[in-house]
This record gives structure tokens, sequence and C-alpha cells, in this order.
């Protein structure tokens, strides 16, 4: 646990020895998300099966829509069957738009890019973000639309990809009890002068860690 200590000209920060069992509270924005989680982990109904979850039913249907190609009133249709069959009391979602919902708000936050068809460029980032034709092979960034449509649907681009921003992976790497010491375990193991078990040994790792601690 790191203890804070301010004076009037400067702020000191040192280590406190805790007792083993002490814990940092997390932050209100992974204090808001292990909520969500909690929630959505909940039992689907009283004295259910072990494991069988508001989150895990939410996720195994969107990983079945997704397989066999199901249309979203397939999954209206199945959720509410679901919901029907389960014991009265049950929290199961009734409809593809909640178990959509459920299942964003526990998901990353990501980018939809588009893209060349041709894989030239991407439209990100100033002034690329605003051009209508590739800066390259000049092929139209949208597919053409007809007339009668073009004022009431959005542009749809030939090609788009989704960008999972890196710091949210590595909040979640982090998130994880599982996963926190591998994250971490390059800056705290230790080896013999002159021995490379790891490229964190070299001396180019090292140099980064100095200037990026």
């Amino acid at each position: 646990m790191i203890s804070v200590h301010t004076t009037e000209n400067s702020e000191q920060f040192c280590e406190s020895a805790v007792e083993d069992n002490a814990w940092e509270a997390p932050n209100p924005e992974i204090a808001d998300f292990f909520n969500r989680l909690n929630t959505a982990s909940e039992s689907l109904y009283d004295n259910c099966v072990e494991g069988l979850s508001k989150f895990s039913l939410a996720a195994d249907m969107m990983y079945i829509k997704t397989k066999h190609n199901q249309t979203e009133a397939c999954v209206d249709d199945t959720a509410d069957l679901f919901y029907k069959v389960l014991p009265k009391g049950n929290v199961a979602p009734r409809t593809y738009y909640e178990t959509e919902m459920l299942m964003r708000t526990l998901s990353m936050p990501y980018h939809r890019i588009d893209v060349c068809q041709n894989n030239c460029m991407i439209y990100w980032g100033d002034p690329d973000e605003n051009l209508i034709v590739c800066k390259f092979c000049e092929h139209p960034r949208y597919k053409p639309r007809k007339a009668s449509v073009w004022a009431t649907r959005k542009h749809i681009p030939y090609k788009r990809i989704f960008y999972l921003p890196i710091l949210y992976r590595l909040k979640r790497l982090y998130l994880s009890e599982k996963t926190a010491p591998h994250m971490s375990w390059h800056a705290e193991h230790t080896c013999p002068d002159g021995v490379m078990q790891h490229p964190s040994d070299g001396k180019a790792w090292k140099h980064f860690q100095h200037l990026n601690p």
C-alpha cells in the first residue's frame, strides 16, 4: 500500500508496512466495473446450477447467434422462451436488446475505423478522418447510395476495422489477480549479474524501464 504525505513545500511518497491482509481500495472506475460484473454474475434463479448466471447465459446466446448467423428476431424468441421455462423470478434477459446491452456494459471500449478497400490507409486522425476517397489509390471510402435514401441512411464504408485501445486491455490484465503478477514480473524478478533469463534483463529494456518507470 502506498501512503501519501503532503507538506506545504513538497509531497513525499513512502511505502508503509501493513498487515498481510490489507488491501488498497479500487478507484471509482474499477469499482464500478466490479459492481456491474457482480450484478451480471448473479444466479439466474434461486438454487440455480453453480456457474450459470445472467452473464453466462447472455454470453452463450451471443456466441450462438454469431456462430449460426441468427437474426435478432430469432434471439428475441429464444430469450423469451428461456424466460418462460425457467423458474418464476428468474433474471434471464428477455430480448436481444437486453442481452446486447448486458454484454456491452462489461466489454472494453473500441473504435470503429474506416479502411480503404485496397488496404492503402485508414481514415483516422486529422485530416485523414475527413477524407472521402483514398489519398493513394483514390478508391471511394463509402459505398454508393440511391438518391431516395441519401438523406436518411448513414454512409456505409467499404471496409472497417475495430480497434481495442491498448490502455483498456492493459487495465483488464491488471484487474485479474491471475494475470496481474505476470504483468509486473519483469520489474520484480532478479537474476545474477551477467545472466540474461528474460529480455527485461537486457540493457535496452532496462534503459526503457528507467525512462518510463
